[in-house]
């Protein structure tokens, strides 16, 4: 069964056939959904597009080693260290544009290009509450340490930035600052007096302090001496006395929070900075960007630890990043929808969980493999009880539309709408 970039293997079940009706022919029936018994799911990876940034976020609460991210309209759950391990939300109705993580780990947030947003449990994706929080695509989510409230960074006018309550997704305060779409928002991991960051396409930072009806001073305070471009993500260090920023004029800033001013520019990105985030311990960092390169950072020396590029095509182009404190693995998103896992120490992926991030049109099976092509034209070949595919084909002339797809023990065919 083919649904939203998923391939879920079934067998049949042990139902009895229904009863023969009088026009009812033996030799032939119809097999309904109630004939099968799903026995494996293998997801979809993560939506990634040339000129976007994505979304992927990592369980910060040192529980697990899963990450969540958005495939088409679905959300999938996948453990950096178990492949066979998957979990899937698919209540939206239009395709997921952020996804993250409570700081519990316990729930997650994620919101689509229509502005609606679900809060459901990680484990039992049971939703507890949903609503619309915006008038558009949303960019980013982040959710504060106590659980009470998140801030929605959205292509949206009139509400660039805002908070919104924790279960009901109701609107609380819209945050001002921001002329232009709001990309990115993070919010300090301290139990008092949190502050939020965002930043966006008017190459503005600002900070926002908690809702008005907790108390706060801080309103909307513009940072000086920012990006040039762009900026595609910000991010705070785990204790809150830093941030980061990246943008698409190839620069990091990182600023302490207190004094609001640059303590530290890294260069070496050659291209646009898609993603940031700090490791566990707050000195090092982790970017990813448009020159295929994954790069970990030194904070103190400034100096570029690691750096892996992923190739030469623009499918290379790495669009998200996720960390996972409990054993410091991170993952970073291929355009091309691949999922990324670093050790904390390699210097190049332990492992690429690869997959369909555009809907699935055509299976077949040849052994102990499953062949699988999406309507852009990737074709994925899955080892079947493994949990990953082990060969993912983009063709140097794909179709527009790749419409079949079959095979012999030697060729695989394809049909195109060419």
């Amino acid at each position: 069964r083919l649904t939203d970039s998923l391939l879920i293997i079934t067998t049949p079940s042990s139902h009895p056939p229904p009863t023969p009706s009088r026009n009812h022919n033996p030799t032939h029936r119809t097999m309904s959904k109630a004939d099968f018994e799903s026995i494996k799911t293998y997801p979809g990876g993560p939506y990634g597009e040339r000129g976007h940034i994505s979304s992927c976020s990592g369980d910060p609460s040192g529980r697990s080693e899963n990450v969540v991210y958005p495939s088409g309209k679905t959300v999938v759950i996948r453990s950096l260290i178990k492949p066979l391990f998957s979990k899937v939300f698919a209540e939206h109705s239009n395709k997921v544009t952020a996804v993250r993580y409570f700081p519990s780990g316990d729930m997650i947030i994620s919101a689509d290009e229509s502005g609606h947003a679900y809060i459901w449990q990680a484990t039992s994706l049971e939703v507890v509450g949903e609503g619309q929080v915006a008038n558009g695509p949303v960019k980013d989510i982040a959710i504060d340490a106590k659980g009470k409230y998140f801030a929605v960074a959205a292509d949206a006018k009139g509400g660039f930035i805002k908070y919104c309550a924790i279960p009901s997704c109701e609107p609380i305060e819209g945050l001002g600052g921001h002329i232009k779409a709001c990309l990115s928002t993070d919010i300090q991991n301290v139990e008092k007096n949190a502050i939020c960051v965002s930043a966006g396409e008017d190459f503005a930072i600002c900070l926002h302090g908690v809702p008005s009806h907790h108390g706060s001073d801080l309103t909307n305070v513009p940072i000086d001496d920012s990006h040039k471009a762009f900026i595609n993500k910000v991010r705070f260090s785990p204790d809150g006395a830093l941030f980061a920023s990246v943008a698409f004029d190839k620069n990091i800033f990182i600023w302490d929070t207190e004094t609001k001013q640059k303590v530290k520019t890294l260069t070496g990105h050659a291209g646009s900075i898609n993603a940031v985030e700090f490791t566990k311990d707050g000195k090092e960092l982790i970017t990813c960007g448009n020159d295929k390169t994954t790069r970990v950072w030194d904070i103190e020396s400034g100096e570029c630890k690691m750096t892996y590029t992923f190739g030469k095509a623009f499918t290379e182009q790495q669009v998200a990043l996720a960390y996972v404190p409990k054993s410091g693995k991170f993952a970073s998103v291929s355009v091309s929808g691949s999922l990324n896992i670093f050790d904390k120490d390699s210097e190049a992926p332990v492992a690429i969980y690869r997959g369909h991030a555009h809907d699935v049109i055509s299976c077949v099976s040849i052994g102990t493999k499953a062949v699988t092509a999406d309507e852009n034209g990737t074709v994925v070949v899955w080892e079947l009880g493994v949990g990953t595919a082990d060969k993912q084909f983009d063709g140097k002339k794909k179709p527009e539309v790749l419409t079949k797809i079959a095979t012999t023990n030697e060729h695989l065919f394809t049909i195109g709408n060419d």
